[in-house]
């Protein structure tokens, strides 16, 4: 079996759709247990050169974009989406392309255990504004820095041995 790349994937009774908002519990979490994302795609199966297998949905988490990039990513995920009538979608290129300053905030959950993902909604287009200016207080782009700061430092030490 290979890998399957999905850009719609049904969790319990929620189907979730790229380029659309979504917000969960999420048990297994490093920073944010009640992640705000934009769904980019689901990833099932098993790797075929490592075996390893995969079970997760990727999304780009808000709450991991800084304040001031979020309110500029949003103007022009809203322009977009006017523009696609409401059926945007995301791919890594697309992101990595059009947004690469919050391509750090791409974030990976495993569905699977199902009680991983809790309260599942998807947060309708009327009410993205609001969801997004309510979760403003919250940015964990500080601590991701900090960590890959501390993550280079770790690797040039080992350069340098």
């Amino acid at each position: 079996m290979s890998l399957h790349v999905l850009t719609e994937k049904r969790h319990n009774k929620v189907v979730l759709k790229s380029g659309h908002f979504y917000t969960f519990k999420y048990k297994s979490f490093e920073n944010d247990p009640e992640p705000l994302i934009i769904f980019i795609n689901a990833i099932s199966g098993i790797h075929e050169n490592t075996g390893n297998q995969h079970r997760y949905i990727q999304g780009i988490n808000l709450n991991y974009v800084p304040k001031k990039d979020r309110k500029k990513f949003m103007e022009t995920y809203l322009k977009a989406n006017d523009l696609s009538k409401g059926d945007i979608k995301f791919t890594w290129k697309i992101i990595k392309r059009k947004y690469p300053y919050i391509s750090f905030a791409i974030r990976r959950y495993f569905y699977i255990p199902n009680y991983y993902i809790t309260n599942l909604q998807e947060i309708p287009q009327s009410a993205i504004i609001d969801a997004v200016n309510s979760n403003v207080n919250k940015d964990f782009s500080k601590k991701v820095k900090v960590l890959l700061n501390q993550k280079i430092k770790q690797l040039k030490g080992k350069t340098k041995k």
